[in-house]
């Protein structure tokens, strides 16, 4: 009995981890398609910075790193390193065009700058 019981949790542990992979890349084909798929593949960047630019352009609202690094990678942009996701976030941090939103979300920092009265913790459109 006791062996079911710990297969059931592994599987139910297992169930959850798919749900959550389910949604995350949901978003990813939905943060796709409000772009334009063909569109963020089609002008060439010359930097991984610029192409994170035109993913927060395009869409016009900040996006967590993760979503940043799926649609690098769908448009063709290679994140080189050990953990290409870690370093989409490095590549943020170091680059003075983007403002971290806390929490892993990222946004143009043009946003802040046009918006002077805007606070962190107002209420974000995402």
């Amino acid at each position: 009995m006791r062996k079911l019981k710990d297969r059931l949790a592994q599987l139910e542990a297992e169930h959850a981890r798919t749900g959550m992979l389910v949604e995350h890349y949901r978003q990813v084909i939905d943060d796709l398609e409000s772009l334009g798929e063909e569109e963020l593949g089609s002008s060439p960047s010359s930097s991984i910075g610029d192409a994170m630019e035109q993913i927060l352009r395009k869409d016009g609202s900040p996006k967590h790193y993760r979503n940043i690094y799926e649609l690098l990678k769908a448009s063709g942009t290679r994140v080189n390193g050990a953990d290409p996701i870690k370093n989409t976030g490095a590549h943020l941090s170091a680059d003075e065009r983007f403002e971290s939103l806390g929490a892993g979300m990222w946004g143009l920092a043009e946003w802040r700058k046009n918006s002077p009265d805007w606070d962190q913790s107002d209420d974000l459109p995402f």
